[in-house]
């Protein structure tokens, strides 16, 4: 199984090896599961998070499938950036929900908590302006912010407008430019 000597929880996920259920706690040809009061981790790779799961109920005899089971489950962890409004950048407008906010008790690591403890503190501005001009995970690829590029008919419609400000320039130079008196 490859796990008997790593601590099993989600922090742990990198040192894992991740197989199915039956192999992990049944056996191959195994009747059932045993994996009641053990320690698991669930990886949930379409939004790629880790949870921590442990069962304590599985009815039939430990059968699988059996039907119903109880289980307890870690929420994973909470991430915060600081990007209090959600538009993946770290900026003034953060700033003002925080401001809007302060003092209001909220879910962990939501709204404007930055430090995720359910309040809307001081300690959630140090954090917020610890993360200022930062881009916040799904801007772009998490690189940075996309800068802005200018499409093929604007840059050549700008060429023009220089090359005729050019012409303009060095046909005056060369002839000379009458003016009223």
């Amino acid at each position: 199984m490859g796990n008997e000597t790593e601590t099993i929880a989600a922090t742990n996920w990198a040192n894992l090896q991740f197989t199915d259920w039956l192999d992990a706690y049944g056996g191959a040809g195994s009747q059932g599961l045993n994996i009641i009061g053990l320690n698991a981790v669930v990886h949930l790779t379409l939004d790629n998070i880790y949870l921590d799961i442990k069962f304590t109920s599985w009815p039939n005899g430990h059968q699988f499938p059996s039907g119903g089971f109880s289980y307890q489950r870690a929420e994973p962890p909470i991430v915060t950036t600081g990007d209090y409004n959600g538009d993946h950048i770290v900026d003034a407008a953060d700033y003002v929900v925080w401001r809007k906010t302060l003092g209001q008790s909220v879910p962990n690591g939501t709204g404007a908590d930055g430090v995720p403890d359910g309040t809307i503190t001081t300690a959630d501005y140090t954090f917020w302006a610890s993360h200022l001009g930062n881009a916040a995970p799904g801007a772009g690829g998490g690189a940075g912010l996309a800068a802005a590029v200018p499409e093929p008919t604007a840059c050549g419609l700008a060429l023009a407008a220089v090359a005729s400000i050019c012409l303009r320039t060095l046909s005056r130079s060369r002839h000379g430019v009458r003016r009223k008196s």
